[in-house]
């Protein structure tokens, strides 16, 4: 009886730390994004695509506007839970709208090369991205 009850004491314990780990880690990723101002977001996107991307000055200063571009618009929070269908799909629609154009003005500004080498860096990012929501979805379960 004592090593089912020290069992079950490790477990529930075990539980706990793992869910507060979870916790920690969204705080953490929403204080990073708080403490940046969108023009010092902006540059650090910019230099971590140059150092992957091994671009020159002109398509950093170009690549850097296009950032800023977006942090802007990015600046207006929707409240979710309040719209109505239509409108998420309207703001869905309109985010979808707004990351083709951005993607098409990386296009423009990148060679054949660095677009290839950025998408494939992009979609290798996105699939750890759906990985680890998929992981979070069956934890809350």
């Amino acid at each position: 009886m004592k090593k089912i009850i020290l069992m079950l004491m490790i477990f529930s314990t075990l539980a706990v730390t793992s869910q507060n780990k979870i916790s920690d880690n969204s705080d953490a990723r929403k204080e990073y994004r708080s403490d940046y101002t969108p023009e010092q977001r902006a540059a650090l996107k910019t230099k971590k695509m140059t150092l992957a991307l091994d671009l020159n000055m002109a398509q950093q200063k170009q690549i850097e506007q296009v950032f800023l571009q977006s942090t802007d618009i990015q600046k207006n929070k929707l409240d979710w839970k309040n719209m109505t269908s239509e409108q998420k799909f309207a703001a869905k629609n309109e985010a979808l709208d707004r990351r083709i154009e951005t993607k098409n003005q990386i296009k423009e500004i990148l060679t054949p090369e660095q677009y290839s080498k950025w998408e494939e860096n992009r979609s290798r990012s996105e699939n750890q991205r759906l990985k680890k929501g998929k992981a979070r979805e069956l934890k809350k379960e």
